[in-house]
Formats: C-alpha cells, structure tokens, sequence
C-alpha cells in the first residue's frame, strides 16, 4: 500500500505543479485543472478506501459507474458554464480539465520513473509472496 500512497503524493505534486504553471500563464483557465485535479483525486481515496476495507465486485463496479458519472458531471459542468464563450475557450478548458483528470496517471508515470522507484523484487515475486501469505493467513484461522 505504500505504493499507492506514494502515487497519490506524486499526483498531487502533479496537480500542484498544473494549477502553479495555470496560473502563471492561462489564469483564465485556472480552475479547470484544478478541478479535474480534485475530481481524479477524490475517485482514486475512494478506490484505496475500497482496497482497504475489503475488496467486492458489486463495490467496485459501483464505484467505477460513480467515478464516470462524476467525470461526466465536470465535463458537463464545463460546457454549460462556458458555452457562451467562443469555441477556442471551450476547447482550452477541457484540455486544462482532462489535464487536471489526468493527475493520477502522471502520478503513476512519475511514481515509477526509474530514478525514483528502485525495483527489489519482480512483480511476480511479489505477488507469489502475498498468495503464500494469504494461504499461511487461511491455515491459521482454520486451525
């Protein structure tokens, strides 16, 4: 879980960083990465709460409907806030928006980027040690 966790910091440097060059120079277009910031934000704690907590598809597949429904709602949100405006601003605020939904992609990017994340062990190493910890875990309850 410290991966996630690590992920989630470097995310958020990632929109931090966004809304900083936003600001600087597109402060017309400020608060759209911002929000798509906190919207990607907000759906990945929900998906680590559910990893947490105990993991069910029926939870999962709500929550995946509930993330694009709020997905759709901030693109609406948009379009209906700026549909006024000329075309190119509409066009320059999704992109700031899509930017802001794309924190927790550049956040995995930037998480394993190879001078910062230094792999120990293979991804099936791994997941072979929690099977057998898992079974271990099983053998013990029954017992």
């Amino acid at each position: 879980m410290r991966d996630v966790d690590a992920i989630s910091v470097a995310g958020l440097l990632y929109a931090i960083l966004l809304v900083a060059v936003t600001a600087i120079f597109f402060t017309d277009q400020l608060a759209w990465p911002a929000l798509g910031a906190a919207t990607a934000l907000f759906n990945h704690g929900m998906m680590i709460r559910l990893t947490k907590r105990g993991f069910s598809q029926l939870k999962f597949v709500l929550i995946v409907i509930f993330r694009l429904f709020m997905y759709g709602i901030m693109m609406a949100f948009v379009f209906f806030d700026l549909r006024d405006l000329d075309i190119n601003e509409l066009i320059k605020s999704y992109v700031f928006l899509l930017l802001g939904f794309s924190t927790i992609r550049m956040g995995v990017f930037l998480h394993y980027l190879p001078f910062i994340k230094k792999h120990t062990t293979s991804y099936k190493e791994e997941v072979e040690a929690r099977m057998k910890k898992l079974e271990e875990d099983k053998l013990k309850d029954v017992e």
